[in-house]
């Protein structure tokens, strides 16, 4: 058979969910491979970032293909799986900032993760799009009086399986949210997610671009 996606395929921030936002108080953590989270603590969740202690400062991100981006005195979430995605995960999710604004009643909440993808068939062609990308960590609630940002969600996992495999020009794509962006001072920012995973098996022939780049795997079973 054949598949031909013309239209957007998207699991954008469905993954790990992100730490909650705080009012006076140091971050949550990120949900991740570790644990639930949402516990206010700096250290990393498996692949959940940790939330910020310092003084209204940006949580971390989420970890998946790379590890996420260590902030405000918070662990990014580690880099967990397989590049061949014959182990998946989804994306950790960014740590929450921490609020001890006068002005902000609640720091940014972290990024949810990406999901998963998969796709197995004959012959795939992909001339819209298929999106596994980690959300953006969200912002504080003032407008001059900054708590920190969230962290950014890791990208999640896409997998694609076919004897003929035609990606186009970036239209895969499982990238890294992110870090929460509404200050101008770049402490109460958040860490940035990091990238997810993207795996293509294949009997014939693929050609095409991803982002992150994919791990490709020649099997003339398929």
């Amino acid at each position: 058979g054949t598949v031909t996606v013309t239209g957007t395929i998207r699991t954008i921030g469905t993954g790990f969910v992100g730490g909650t936002g705080v009012g006076d108080s140091a971050g949550k953590q990120g949900e991740g491979t570790a644990a639930a989270g949402d516990t206010v603590s700096n250290a990393n969740n498996g692949n959940g970032g940790g939330g910020a202690n310092s003084s209204n400062q940006g949580g971390a991100g989420g970890g998946h293909g790379t590890a996420g981006t260590n902030k405000g005195g918070a662990t990014g979430g580690i880099a967990v799986g397989l590049a061949d995605l014959t182990e998946m995960n989804i994306g950790g999710s960014g740590g929450s900032g921490d609020d001890h604004a006068t002005g902000a009643t609640v720091s940014g909440r972290g990024g949810d993760g990406g999901g998963i993808t998969a796709i197995f068939c004959r012959t795939i062609s992909v001339t819209g799009s298929i999106q596994a990308t980690g959300n953006d960590g969200g912002t504080c609630d003032h407008a001059t009086d900054h708590a920190g940002e969230g962290g950014g969600g890791a990208g999640g996992s896409i997998l694609i399986k076919g004897n003929d495999v035609t990606l186009g020009t970036d239209l895969v794509t499982a990238n890294a949210g992110a870090g929460g962006d509404h200050s101008a001072s770049a402490d109460n920012k958040g860490g940035a997610g990091g990238a997810g995973r993207i795996a293509v098996y294949y009997g014939a022939a693929v050609s095409g671009t991803t982002s992150p780049t994919y791990n490709s795997t020649q099997d003339s079973a398929i």
